[in-house]
């Protein structure tokens, strides 16, 4: 059945042996090397987690910048806006004082024109009424007198 000879005792001292050396040279380096890796690999999700945390941070504060940006924005908007319709307002108003000058300037010098109109027609309905006067009583009026009499009846038929 079973035959054991020096071979095969031989075969089983080498491979004790080897056991040997492999546990005594090749083991506990690679159990140490599994262990290094192993305690890298926890650093490394470790220092994973700890920069997720720092990015999901700066991800808030981002945000955070961001929000504010867009409430100084629309504040900025907002003040534009404001000064844009303050400054159309005094515009307007301006515009509307100038106007206002203008037009009271026109009827001023309307007036004016009208007075000199009206004393041009005064003088001239004088002298008219003067030289009918004349050719009906058969002389010139000329005296000083004769004229602001004349110049009476002129106002009394114009008002």
């Amino acid at each position: 059945m079973v035959d054991f000879n020096m071979t095969f005792v031989a075969q089983i001292v080498n491979f004790l042996f080897l056991v040997w050396v492999l546990a005594k040279f090749a083991y506990k380096p690679l159990m140490k090397m599994m262990e290094d890796r192993k305690t890298k690999i926890a650093n490394d999700l470790s220092g994973a987690e700890t920069a997720r945390a720092e990015a999901e941070q700066a991800k808030q504060e981002a945000v955070a910048a961001l929000n504010q940006a867009r409430q100084e924005a629309a504040a900025i908007v907002e003040a534009a806006r404001v000064n844009a319709q303050t400054a159309a307002e005094k515009i307007m108003a301006d515009a509307n004082a100038a106007k206002d000058a203008l037009l009271a300037q026109g009827r001023e010098e309307a007036a004016a024109e009208k007075k000199k109109a009206l004393e041009e027609v005064r003088a001239q309905v004088i002298e008219l009424s003067m030289v009918a006067a004349g050719k009906i009583i058969e002389k010139k009026l000329s005296t000083a007198a004769d004229k602001k009499m004349a110049a009476e009846i002129v106002d009394s038929v114009l008002k």
